[in-house]
């Protein structure tokens, strides 16, 4: 089950531009780390692991729809989108580290490109993660509002939220 992926790199395509390439092994390692480390603390143990055992009986939740809740019709983006923007942001932190029979190594393009600065990479990394968990709220209301079994509200973390003392 932990192999499994719950997204294709075509997938990703639909959110994010991602390349394409022959060689998906980075990408593959990259979403097995987002699904384990960003998308099952949002889901809680239990959903996660519905949704791994039998991801076609949630095809509105991962792929989103159109739904009706109390006389309004919203839109749910879908945990596809959010699974898209963590593994974007992943991608271009850290997608380009390799291992080698000599150690970890970063590859380059042998044309005239040159590499982007690691403050870049980070600026990124932030700004991907942040709109992954914005999109995550509207997939969470979508849970919530219709009642998903196997969701747990406690266990989801709340990354913006801060308290502060007054001064």
């Amino acid at each position: 089950m932990l192999q499994q992926k719950l997204i294709t790199r075509e997938e990703i395509r639909v959110y994010k531009q991602i390349s394409k390439t022959a060689n998906d092994d980075r990408l593959n390692d990259i979403i097995i780390q987002v699904q384990i480390n960003e998308l099952r603390p949002l889901l809680g143990e239990k959903l996660f692991n519905l949704i791994m055992n039998t991801p076609a009986s949630y095809n509105d939740l991962m792929n989103g729809s159109t739904y009706e809740y109390k006389g309004i019709t919203y839109q749910n983006y879908g945990l596809k989108a959010v699974l898209a923007y963590y593994i974007d942001a992943y991608w271009k932190m850290f997608g380009d580290v390799t291992s080698t029979p000599f150690g970890n190594v970063t590859k380059l393009n042998a044309g005239i490109s040159e590499p982007i600065s690691d403050g870049f990479k980070k600026s990124l990394f932030q700004i991907n993660k942040q709109s992954a968990y914005n999109i995550w709220l509207n997939v969470q209301s979508f849970i919530v509002r219709t009642e998903i079994e196997g969701y747990e509200l406690c266990n989801v973390k709340r990354n913006a939220f801060k308290i502060r003392k007054i001064q």
